[in-house]
């Protein structure tokens, strides 16, 4: 999946890592595009929580969180699955839906974050990971011509982590 690796040593590093991984991506025709990142714990491609562990089946881990979602307060409309799949990606429920950020360092913070919460002897089995994507040739690939392989939505990090820091963040489905 990847088209190569680069193995960075610090954070001056990764930011440079990124400013030349980025630069040659041509976003000018287009009003908000710019590269989209993803943090993970280890090395293997972005997949899904749905389909990255096994015993899962969508339909009915679906329709058991609709029927309870009224704990949660007010509930989607019935027929916007987007927004149901939302919902259960916010409460932990495994989805199709894959995290993308617009912020390097956000994406950094997630892959170095949950690289240590695992056991410490995975930890040297595992290298955090960011991946990069360029949602503009995501979507020619697709043969989409705006963005209708994504959603996107405003997010606020909590005042605790980031000291009020917001950011972008773009989810996918598979």
């Amino acid at each position: 999946m990847a088209k190569y690796k680069r193995f960075c040593a610090d954070l001056t590093d990764f930011l440079r890592c990124v400013k030349e991984d980025t630069a040659v991506w041509d976003f000018k025709e287009y009003k908000s595009g710019c590269p989209w990142f993803r943090g993970q714990d280890r090395e293997d491609g972005p997949l899904p929580r749905l389909f990255r562990e096994t015993g899962y089946k969508e339909f009915e881990l679906t329709r058991m969180f609709r029927e309870r979602a009224g704990a949660f307060g007010k509930a989607p409309e019935s027929d916007r699955i987007d927004k149901w799949l939302f919902l259960m990606q916010h409460y932990g429920a495994p989805t199709r839906l894959l995290d993308w950020t617009e912020s390097p360092l956000i994406a950094l913070y997630f892959a170095l974050d949950s690289h240590l919460k695992l056991p410490e002897s995975d930890r040297f089995l595992q290298n955090p990971t960011i991946w990069i994507l360029n949602p503009i040739v995501l979507n020619k690939i697709s043969n989409v011509d705006a963005f209708p392989n994504t959603w996107s939505s405003y997010q606020t990090i909590p005042r605790d982590l980031t000291a009020n820091l917001s950011h972008t963040s773009t989810t996918t489905k598979m």
